[in-house]
Formats: structure tokens, C-alpha cells, sequence
């Protein structure tokens, strides 16, 4: 920028709005330096840096509902889990725990869960504006009478402003014909 004739002992500024990308962390850094085609005697106190801190945000909320319901006691039943970061930021290694029912017997899901369990997903980075979803399917208890009822929650590494939405319920109505 060019800022023309600057009368000695005067000064004058410029205001720069920049935007911080939503995968920003830590901290920028900005230089802004000045020239002139006048000698400077003192050009040591023409160039300055500055670092701002990073705040990282995300409003991360899960839903969680069933591909069919009521269900029959014995049959398969498929629950879909959907992760909304709504930024502002990238939300960084959210953890999704799903508490099933004693009488859900897991079969699969879509990812597949973290190694080692069957109601654990992590995933590295779920961008601001995005959705993640997991499909687990699994297999009734025939003995099961009323209703299946499960929870899943969320964490992340990344400060969430309104943590309240992390947590659903829900529960599956079940018909047996015993």
C-alpha cells in the first residue's frame, strides 16, 4: 500500500481485517514493514512483528434415530448417528461413545468402530460446517418386551461453546410376537 507524503514526525495507520482459516491453530503471525525513497536515519524501527493467539471453537451436536420403528423382537435393527460441526473451527478428535441396551447385540457399523470395541468411533478431524455419520447395525434380543433405549455422547479436544447437544437418547419401540 502506498500511503504518499508522511510530513516529518507525523504518522498515519492502515486497518487490515483478515480471516482465519477454520484449521487454524496456536497462533499467527503478521510482519508490515515500511519503506520510502527518503533516507531514514533510524531503519531499525521499520519493521514489526506481532503474534496473536488462537482461539479454537466448535459447536459440535449429534442426532441419533433408527431405520425402522417399531421393530420386531429377533429382527436386525440399524441406528444412524450424525455428528454437525458448526464450526466456527475444525473440531479436532471427537470421540462418539455409544451406551447400548443390554438387549442390542451388536453385529456392525459403518465406519467401523475404534479397534478393540464395538460402540467407539474417533475421527482425526471433522471439518467446521461438516457431518460425519455412523451407521451401526445390530440384532434384537428375542425375548425383548417394550422398548430397546440407548445413549450416545460426544467429546472433542476442541472447546465446544454449547456442549448441552452432545448427549442424545433414544429408544426403539419393540413388538414380540411370543
Amino acid at each position: 500500500w502506498g500511503i504518499g507524503k508522511l510530513a516529518s514526525g507525523s504518522s498515519t495507520s492502515i486497518d487490515i481485517t483478515v480471516r482465519i482459516l477454520s484449521d487454524t491453530k496456536d497462533s499467527v503471525t503478521s510482519t508490515a514493514s515500511v519503506t520510502s525513497t527518503t533516507s531514514d536515519p533510524d531503519s531499525l524501527n521499520n519493521k514489526v512483528t506481532i503474534t496473536t493467539s488462537i482461539q479454537t471453537s466448535a459447536d459440535l451436536s449429534i442426532t441419533k434415530s433408527s431405520l425402522s420403528d417399531p421393530v420386531f423382537a429377533g429382527e436386525s435393527l440399524t441406528y444412524i448417528i450424525k455428528v454437525m460441526n458448526s464450526g466456527p473451527s475444525d473440531a479436532v478428535n471427537v470421540d462418539i461413545t455409544e451406551i447400548y441396551d443390554a438387549n442390542f447385540i451388536f453385529s456392525r457399523s459403518t465406519p467401523s468402530p475404534d479397534s478393540g470395541t464395538t460402540n467407539q468411533w474417533t475421527f482425526e478431524v471433522i471439518q467446521a460446517g461438516g457431518t460425519e455419520t455412523i451407521s451401526i447395525t445390530g440384532v434384537v434380543d428375542p425375548s425383548t418386551l417394550g422398548s430397546l433405549s440407548n445413549t450416545v455422547t460426544l467429546i472433542s479436544d476442541t472447546t465446544d461453546p454449547d456442549p448441552a447437544n452432545n448427549t442424545t437418547a433414544f429408544s426403539s419401540y419393540i413388538l414380540n410376537l411370543l
